[in-house]
């Protein structure tokens, strides 16, 4: 069976990134990524879910392809870079996202945001080694 793949926006200023609190993992952190669509481009993928899990809107011709990784058994990761002057202040995020969870209620798929280190431990540790690739390349 083919690997799924993500597409997913690493937004910085070169010393932090925005990252996400997914839902129901309150001591965890991830970037914003998600599936890819049938017939969507890589870097249409990465910045619409950006949007969708941040309310930040950039266009997809703004990112810079990093190329894509192995990420879990099941899972690649196609990567790309948006370098900013400064980042969003987090208490202007929305996730627009949802799914519905275990208990059939409808929730966010990001409950928070917060502007962490690259080698913030609680990010997954599947997306650790490559956050650790990307700030070297910084």
């Amino acid at each position: 069976m083919a690997k799924q793949l993500s597409c997913g926006v690493i937004l910085t200023n070169g010393y932090q990134l925005l990252a996400i609190v997914p839902w129901g993992k309150k001591n965890s952190l991830d970037i914003p990524k998600g599936h890819i669509e049938p017939g969507e481009s890589p870097a249409v993928c990465a910045a619409r879910e950006l949007e969708e899990e941040t309310s930040f809107e950039v266009a997809p011709s703004s990112l810079k392809d990093l190329g894509t990784f192995s990420y879990t058994a099941d899972k690649d990761l196609h990567l790309f870079l948006h370098k900013v002057t400064s980042l969003p202040k987090v208490e202007t995020l929305k996730c627009l996202s949802t799914f519905t969870n275990q208990y059939g209620r409808v929730v966010p798929e990001a409950t928070g945001f917060c502007l962490a280190s690259f080698n913030d431990p609680r990010f997954y540790a599947s997306l650790q080694p490559l956050l650790f690739l990307v700030q070297k390349s910084l």
